[in-house]
């Protein structure tokens, strides 16, 4: 059992756990978008939301998109946005984005979308995407930590 334990490990490049990742497998986190995987089950997904990512490398970054298609199927499906976020091993920070700030005439109850990380990694550039519905039931965030949090500037200037 240990051993198949560190063979996952040492194969494991990242993971989108919120929303949840359409599926899992490091050998498809190379093709873009979404490491091929078909559309999922949408998650709620409230306005102000936070991305978690778990990161299986030393050192790596993220960056993400978002797309309104009902079913992106090419990166130009979707759009950029966000800053760049730093990770190291088994640790990306949670951002918490406000979408409906950052895309005000697209982000309303009902919308369904698709996040999509690029993780640019020792092993090169890698992909997972959650499919979400937005819903604006309140949020855990509170303005103060919002106001506190440095990289939600870096998302809003981004994508004005």
């Amino acid at each position: 059992m240990f051993k198949a334990i560190l063979v996952t490990t040492a194969l494991a490049h990242f993971k989108l756990t919120n929303p949840p990742t359409r599926g899992f497998d490091d050998l498809k986190e190379f093709t873009a978008p979404c490491s091929g995987f078909p559309l999922s089950t949408r998650t709620p997904f409230q306005f102000v939301s936070t991305l978690s990512i778990t990161s299986y490398h030393s050192t790596a970054s993220y960056n993400t998109s978002i797309s309104f298609s009902q079913d992106p199927q090419t990166q130009s499906d979707f759009v950029p946005w966000g800053g760049v976020v730093q990770c190291t091993l088994g640790n990306c920070p949670d951002v918490p984005f406000d979408f409906q700030k950052a895309f005000p005439d697209k982000v309303k109850t009902g919308v369904n979308a698709t996040l999509q990380v690029i993780f640019n990694s020792p092993d090169g550039i890698l992909y997972n995407c959650g499919d979400i519905t937005f819903t604006d039931s309140a949020s855990s965030l509170t303005n103060s930590a919002l106001k506190h949090f440095s990289l939600l500037p870096l998302v809003l200037l981004f994508v004005q």
